[in-house]
């Protein structure tokens, strides 16, 4: 089975990463553009959108395969 994981990084920008344990493997990548502050909040997927709270701000990324 393969997969991807999201990875939302300190510095306010979302990865799209292969795992692989002997390194980071992005895929692609985009700095999250609302919000202030801390961003401790994880990342959410539901009815094929990304879900995202970076400080005072909440962000739905439509991920839908061909959308």
């Amino acid at each position: 089975m393969s997969f991807l994981l999201y990875v939302h990084s300190e510095k306010g920008e979302m990865h799209l990463a292969k795992p692989d344990p002997k390194a980071f493997v992005p895929m692609s990548q985009f700095t999250i553009s609302e919000g202030t502050e801390e961003h401790w909040a994880h990342p959410t997927i539901a009815g094929g959108k990304l879900y995202i709270r970076y400080g005072d701000a909440m962000m739905a990324y439509d991920i839908k395969a061909g959308s």
